[in-house]
């Protein structure tokens, strides 16, 4: 019974849940996880994430490197932000929360998984940094890049002894 209460806490989760073995397999997959990704428990159970493709290719060393980390106890938990690929094979962005299960030895048998899709947020803030430093209208680079920038390539002139120059035309 307190199996069958555990099981339904964790299909109705915000968060997908999914637990890893000490092989990176699929030990179990909720109900958001199928929400969120497209797969459901059946098809990932006994499966390994680069099996699914589930990440990005450009985000796996960063990922292979956060869960090696795990695995070898270097780290019991890990935050991190990574671009995920959906059974439909649409790219999403996901913050994921690890904590590794380790046994009275010390070794990592498994690592559980809680992810929620943060696609708009770093879509919103993708956007925010990108009119920061853009003009609205134009979309060229404003003031405040030009600055930056000059102020960058000023700092590395004084550290190479390199020469600058600057060319302004007013439009």
């Amino acid at each position: 019974k307190a199996l069958q209460a555990q099981a339904f806490y964790l299909d109705n989760s915000p968060l997908a849940v999914i637990e890893w073995d000490a092989e990176v397999r699929v030990r179990r997959w909720s109900g958001q996880a199928e929400r969120i990704f497209g797969w459901k428990p059946d098809e990932v159970l006994g499966e390994r994430s680069r099996d699914l493709a589930l990440v990005h290719p450009d985000w796996v060393p960063t990922i292979r490197a956060s869960t090696v980390e795990l695995l070898e106890g270097r780290a019991t938990q890990n935050r991190m932000i990574s671009r995920n690929k959906t059974r439909s094979g649409k790219f999403i962005y996901c913050e994921w929360f690890n904590s590794a299960f380790v046994d009275s030895t010390g070794k990592t048998q498994g690592i559980l998984s809680l992810a929620q899709d943060v696609t708009l947020r770093v879509e919103a803030e993708e956007q925010l940094r990108h009119a920061a430093v853009h003009d609205s209208l134009t979309d060229c680079h404003n003031r405040q890049s030009l600055i930056a920038r000059l102020e960058h390539a000023l700092a590395r002139a004084r550290r190479t002894g390199e020469r600058l120059a600057l060319l302004f035309i007013d439009l």
